[in-house]
């Protein structure tokens, strides 16, 4: 598969080198420049500045062409709702008057333009060029990671050297394990560059039966497995599509909905043996207060649960406007000062694009991501049944629903990456005839 399509245009095949390098480093997004702004400014946030300008000349001379897809409502609600999210993020923050908010909320402005951006180039350049980038690049860069990860995975336990992963004491299921997270901040995080990777490979496997392609989806899959995260899940759809395509046809709205009820289930309910486990509840992955005692075992609220809870009463006190982006962790803290109920809760991030929204932005934050959605699902059901990878896009966004009930996905630069692309293949598979 080729990578780049043959053109004249030095700025053309400049801009996709430099593309192709940002799509790699999402992958290594804790690669930090020295000099940098902030702490949270990456070596992809570089790769996609010096991509914008190479590509600046070239988005100009196709203005006209562009200009033209806003003819239809549905793309330009999307442009108004991703230019509305970074403002509601610095009202908010001006509104709580602190830096760290603003901060937080400069970094939110940068993904969204991002996202437009590519958005924009892959609209006007080549449908093969761009497609080859997210399919063939993304799919196996991916698999090389895994390969690596997997690798280093075994030879840190025969070793001892834990560069790529990290042990977690008491963790929920499982007890006392080592986690792969490769070279992100956390396994969560690592997998979810692991699952959309392994739905595209399996659309790739469905098209070419390459020996090559299975080998590489068995390490995804191995990487995903040893993250222990309750992310994978989601991918047992994708492995029925890979064995049996019509019987995953018959009972596939049954095979998604029982997945992501019981990913939202052990999530947010641990089990716990009335004589066994009891050393979890020393830990801050649940609650104090058990939900139901039995003979035999007892329910507890898991941490996602405990911080949805803390999310909803912070959005009682502060429903217009929320208490400020990126400051959940911070308000979090002053809740425990005065509350000891809540001290177990783990100041770590919300966990859940919905509540955290509801908890950092107030209602017209929340309201706003509700409109993400109900466009994406509408702009789905109009992309081309036909292509051969419309069922990753299908599996992909399911995914988005599924992972922003115990995720901060907004935060994350590959899910950027990803609407971007969703949104230019939707352009090309509806409208390309019209615009052209």
């Amino acid at each position: 598969m080729k990578f780049f399509e043959t053109s004249d245009s030095f700025l053309l095949r400049s801009s996709h080198i430099l593309f192709s390098l940002y799509v790699i480093s999402l992958f290594f997004t804790e690669i930090q420049l020295p000099g940098s702004l902030w702490e949270k400014t990456r070596l992809s946030d570089t790769l996609f500045i010096a991509f914008a300008l190479a590509s600046l000349p070239l988005v100009w001379k196709n203005r006209e062409f562009l200009f033209r897809l806003f003819i239809d409502k549905k793309i330009r609600y999307l442009v108004i709702a991703l230019l509305l999210w970074p403002i509601i993020n610095i009202i908010s923050s001006v509104v709580a008057q602190s830096y760290i908010s603003l901060q937080e909320s400069v970094g939110r402005l940068f993904l969204s333009l991002a996202c437009l951006y590519s958005f924009v180039f892959f609209t006007f350049s080549k449908y093969r060029s761009f497609q080859s980038l997210t399919y063939g690049l993304w799919g196996w860069v991916a698999s090389i990671v895994a390969i690596c990860a997997v690798t280093l995975y075994c030879f840190g336990l025969w070793s001892g050297d834990y560069n790529w992963c990290s042990y977690w004491e008491n963790y929920p299921y499982f007890g006392s394990i080592f986690r792969l997270e490769g070279v992100t901040a956390s396994p969560a995080f690592f997998n979810s560059l692991l699952i959309p990777s392994f739905y595209l490979m399996v659309c790739v496997y469905k098209l070419n039966k390459s020996k090559w392609t299975l080998s590489a989806l068995i390490f995804i899959l191995i990487s995903s497995a040893l993250t222990f995260s309750k992310s994978s899940l989601l991918l047992v759809p994708a492995i029925m599509y890979l064995f049996t395509f019509r019987l995953y046809e018959r009972i596939k709205p049954i095979l998604w909905f029982s997945s992501i009820l019981l990913f939202v289930g052990i999530t947010h309910v641990v089990i716990i043996g009335n004589t066994k486990n009891q050393s979890l509840l020393q830990t801050n992955y649940i609650g104090k207060k058990a939900l139901y005692k039995g003979t035999n075992f007892s329910l507890y609220p898991s941490s996602y649960l405990e911080m949805k809870k803390v999310a909803v009463n912070m959005f009682s006190r502060n429903c217009l406007i929320g208490v400020g982006t990126g400051r959940y962790n911070l308000t979090l803290d002053e809740y425990k000062s005065v509350n000891q109920e809540i001290t177990s809760v783990a100041s770590f991030d919300p966990h859940s694009s919905w509540t955290g929204t509801m908890a950092e932005n107030g209602i017209f934050g929340l309201m706003l991501i509700g409109v993400f959605s109900i466009l994406f699902f509408f702009m789905k059901k109009e992309l081309d049944s036909s292509s051969p990878h419309f069922i990753f896009y299908k599996w992909f966004f399911l995914m988005m629903l599924a992972e922003s009930l115990c995720m901060d996905i907004l935060n994350l630069r590959h899910y950027w990456f990803f609407i971007a692309v969703f949104t230019a293949q939707l352009v090309h598979d509806r409208f390309r005839l019209k615009l052209s």
